[in-house]
Parts: C-alpha cells; sequence; structure tokens
C-alpha cells in the first residue's frame, strides 16, 4: 500500500478558516478554500477529504 502525505494548514481567524495544503518537497502551498470558524465546519471538512485513509494528527 503506497502511503500519501499531505500536510494541511488552518489560517484561524475570528469568523473564517483558510485551509492550505502543502505536498512532500518544495512546491508552494495551493489554497484549499474558506470555512465559517465552527467546529461542526471543521469536522465536515476534514471527514470529506480523508475518506477511507489514515488521518495522523
Amino acid at each position: 500500500m503506497k502511503q500519501y502525505t499531505r500536510y494541511l494548514d488552518f489560517d484561524v481567524s475570528a469568523e473564517t478558516i483558510v485551509i492550505a495544503e502543502a505536498l512532500p518537497g518544495r512546491e508552494r502551498a495551493r489554497d484549499l478554500g474558506t470555512i465559517p470558524y465552527q467546529l461542526d465546519n471543521v469536522t465536515q471538512w476534514v471527514c470529506r477529504q480523508v475518506g477511507a485513509a489514515t488521518l495522523l494528527i
């Protein structure tokens, strides 16, 4: 089974969370979007991204 690594960054402000992704290496991080600042939104977003993969926190 091939292991795939992606690094996520959550830039949190009072009203929103901006999510960015960086892959291993020297490529620039890419913006994945902005979600409202609420725990349910973060949980739903992460669950949609992970699917059947293993999440390491």
